[in-house]
């Protein structure tokens, strides 16, 4: 009778334990919300945030980087002040990143270099008056890279060169410098800009 017993409870555990593993595959899958600029966002199935022209009026808070499928970040002409945060680097499938014509200012962070699938980054005008990080050139993807009317300083680096894809590089009225020999068609072939007041033309060599 004792083991009938221990038998039937045996079975009534396993029986209850199936019912539950059963309900627990019928209950939804519980994803993940996040507030951005006053609107929702899943963060696993989010892919495209186009926000341009709208008065955001604020900065870019650290938890954009929750936002990981993210191709396409559009934040243009959104009044955007303060800096880029370093969880910016999360955003590992972005394309396409346009920060520009806002009020954002400090350094550009390293982890930009994070951003391996970026084609597009637009940056220009906007309070920038610190100079670009190296990790930029590790994107070997990058197509467009927009940096004019900002206070960029320093030399661009010949790291530049490596950017084989790159074909429209703007730093008209920067503070940018070609290093030294460093001149001729090679460069001015990214370079838009070569008659602003730091690159002129006979710096650059060739330039239409």
């Amino acid at each position: 009778k004792k083991k009938r017993k221990i038998r039937k409870r045996l079975i009534k555990m396993v029986v209850i334990l199936i019912i539950a593993l059963i309900l627990l595959q019928l209950v939804p899958h519980q994803t993940s919300v996040i507030v951005l600029f006053g609107i929702s966002y899943d963060t696993e199935t989010t892919t495209s945030i186009n926000l341009q022209f709208e008065p955001l009026f604020s900065d870019i808070p650290h938890y954009i980087g929750e936002l990981t499928s993210l191709t396409e970040l559009l934040l243009s002409a959104g009044n955007l002040t303060g800096t880029i945060p370093t969880e910016i680097g999360k955003l590992v499938n972005l394309n396409i990143l346009g920060l520009d014509v806002n009020e954002l200012h400090g350094d550009i962070p390293t982890q930009i270099g994070l951003l391996r699938n970026l084609t597009e980054f637009s940056l220009d005008n906007n309070y920038f008056e610190t100079t670009i990080p190296l990790e930029i050139f590790h994107l070997t993807n990058l197509q467009k890279l927009l940096l004019l009317n900002n206070k960029f300083g320093g030399t661009i680096p010949s790291e530049v060169l490596l950017l084989t894809s790159l074909y429209d590089f703007n730093i008209q009225n920067t503070q940018f410098m070609l290093p030294p020999n460093f001149y001729g068609p090679e460069i001015c072939n990214y370079i838009t800009g070569c008659q602003n007041t730091w690159i002129t033309v006979n710096e650059c060599g060739v330039c239409d």
